[in-house]
């Protein structure tokens, strides 16, 4: 028997492929604000619904980012539709040779260090191509993959080139993401020569 996306929950150890540690933020793994568990890698933001304490305390010295003030400014209430079909592929990294990581130049004065692949970050894949749009809005194809496995998707495709933000999502179990882009993709003013 099939399962409906409505039925789908996502668990707090899911969103742990949302984090990624910040210098400034402690973001290695979901934390809890406002009634929502979030997690960010600070280019993708998702939250679910949490029934447990309104806050837990961050374990390091470092705070937790501002996810309410940054969610507010970009979510809405929008017409949400299904994501477009994918647009690239994943091949395996020929730069580090499917293993992650390479020698780095800057690290190995004096020993023989080995540091995360600057072309698949550690991931051993890398994307072709390696933008996609969503609306738009361009973006990494490896943030297009990691939203396109959640159940239920449904996202708001800004079509105007002139105002362009974070990419709002949802998705089952009361979800809701955002994805910023890769860059302000703004068509280029003309000029007269001046």
């Amino acid at each position: 028997m099939a399962t409906d996306a409505a039925e789908v929950r996502l668990t707090p150890k899911d969103l742990l492929r949302f984090c990624r540690d910040g210098h400034k933020f402690d973001t290695s793994k979901p934390f809890v604000r406002d009634g929502f568990l979030w997690a960010t890698n600070h280019v993708l933001m998702v939250r679910i619904p949490f029934d447990g304490p309104n806050t837990v305390p961050s374990p390091t010295d470092r705070p937790f980012p501002d996810v309410v003030r940054v969610w507010g400014q970009f979510m809405g209430d929008s017409e949400f539709t299904p994501l477009p079909d994918k647009t690239w592929n994943v091949i395996p990294c020929w730069a580090c040779e499917k293993s992650g990581s390479c020698q780095c130049e800057t690290c190995q004065e004096g020993g023989d260090y080995l540091c995360e692949c600057p072309c698949c970050d550690g991931d051993k894949e890398v994307f072709f191509p390696r933008e996609c749009k969503i609306g738009a809005n361009r973006i990494d194809s490896k943030y297009d993959r990691m939203i396109r496995d959640l159940p239920g998707l449904v996202v708001y495709q800004r079509d105007d080139p002139n105002n362009l933000t974070g990419i709002s999502f949802k998705f089952s179990g009361g979800g809701e993401g955002l994805l910023m882009p890769m860059e302000w993709d703004k068509p280029k003013k003309e000029t007269n020569g001046d």
